[in-house]
């Protein structure tokens, strides 16, 4: 995912993924090479070795390696030996998770998340606790609208130490629930919006659109398979390293 440094005004990278293929040492870095420096990659969970000889091959190339294996054991096996960052959304996730991940050294970059984490307050004090330890600290993103979004970039911008560029999937939605004008990307980047509140205006008859296309479509839970097979029918997730 290709990004850059956070600058207060101009908080929010949008995320530009490249091919990718299996999780063996040799094939990944050449995908990988192929973005811009001051990329970042999350490779599909690989045993410990695996990882570290990813790592070692993408020095120079990365800015951080996000969850190249599971757990924070694992992480902290990898991390040892890396000369790379490594970054994790997956095995911190929680205040608790915090403790034995900077025991370890497992984490050097907390990859945040204003729902996950409890709240703005919440991953306000995280990022307290993070510059207590000498943790890097950024955003990662899923599919969000733009009251989400809002919130991230005012978020981003009150947290002096996010120095990493946040991710986001915004730029690939085809509809949202506020009027548009104000989550504008230039460059790359969003300006904190300036008006009170969360600066967005809800556009209740979009949001009336998105609701009843909610209670049609049938669909209650994330399915990236059923996603996924609607393009390439034959497609199988790998999940057995995780």
């Amino acid at each position: 995912m290709s990004s850059a440094s956070t600058s207060r005004g101009r908080c929010v990278r949008s995320s530009r993924c490249t091919p990718t293929t299996g999780c063996s040492g040799s094939a990944r870095p050449t995908a990988t090479r192929s973005t811009s420096p001051g990329s970042r990659r999350s490779p599909p969970g690989c045993p410990a070795p695996t990882s570290i000889e990813v790592a070692r091959r993408l020095d120079g190339v990365l800015e951080y390696l996000e969850d190249p294996t599971p757990g924070i054991e694992g992480m902290a096996a990898v991390a040892a030996q890396s000369p790379l960052p490594l970054a994790t959304n997956m095995c911190v996730i929680a205040m608790e998770h915090l403790p034995p991940a900077i025991a370890q050294d497992a984490v050097q970059v907390v990859l945040s998340d204003h729902h996950l984490w409890g709240g703005l307050r919440r991953s306000a004090l995280l990022g307290g606790i993070a510059d207590t330890w000498g943790l890097g600290l950024s955003m990662h993103s899923d599919s969000h609208l733009g009251v989400s979004l809002a919130a991230m970039v005012h978020l981003a911008a009150a947290t002096p130490n996010l120095t990493y560029a946040c991710d986001t999937h915004y730029p690939w939605k085809t509809q949202d629930v506020v009027e548009p004008g104000v989550l504008d990307f230039v460059d790359g980047s969003v300006k904190v919006p300036t008006t009170p509140g969360l600066g967005v205006t809800l556009d209740r008859d979009a949001l009336g659109l998105l609701h009843e296309q909610y209670l049609e479509c049938g669909v209650r839970r994330r399915e990236d398979t059923v996603y996924m097979r609607s393009i390439e029918p034959g497609f199988s997730p790998r999940t057995a390293s995780w």
